[in-house]
C-alpha cells in the first residue's frame, strides 16, 4: 500500500509524519477525521514547545528573539508555551501575540 497522508487543500497535514505507520496499517483513509480534528488545533498557551515548534517552524526565529534557548532543548516536549514564558520573564500576552502574527504570516 502506498503511504499517502492526509492532504487538505494541497497542503501536507503535519500530524501525518507521526500517523503515517498507524495510517499504513489501519488503511488509507481511515484517520482522516482524527488528522483533521489534530491540525486543526490551533495555537494555544498549554500546547508543548516541541509541538510549536514542530508545526510552526517559522516561530523559531519569535524564541531566538527573545533569547530563549527552546529550539533543540531537550525540555521541549515536556513544556508548554504558558510555562517558558514564565521560565523566562516574558508577558505571555505579548509573547503569544507575536507567536500567531508569525504563523498568520507564514514566514519562514
Amino acid at each position: 500500500m502506498a503511504v499517502r497522508p492526509y492532504v487538505q487543500h494541497g497542503i501536507v497535514c503535519s500530524i501525518a509524519k507521526t500517523c503515517l505507520t498507524t495510517a499504513c496499517k489501519l488503511g488509507d483513509g481511515v484517520l482522516k477525521h482524527e488528522w483533521a480534528e489534530m491540525a486543526s488545533r490551533q495555537l494555544a498557551p498549554d500546547l508543548r514547545v516541541a509541538e510549536v515548534l514542530s508545526r510552526w517552524p517559522q516561530t523559531m526565529p519569535v524564541f531566538f528573539r527573545h533569547h530563549m534557548l527552546c529550539v533543540g532543548c531537550a525540555m521541549a516536549p515536556f513544556e508548554t508555551l504558558a510555562d517558558v514564558a514564565a521560565i523566562y520573564g516574558l508577558d505571555l500576552d505579548q509573547f503569544f501575540s507575536e507567536l500567531e502574527q508569525t504563523i498568520a504570516l507564514g514566514e519562514l
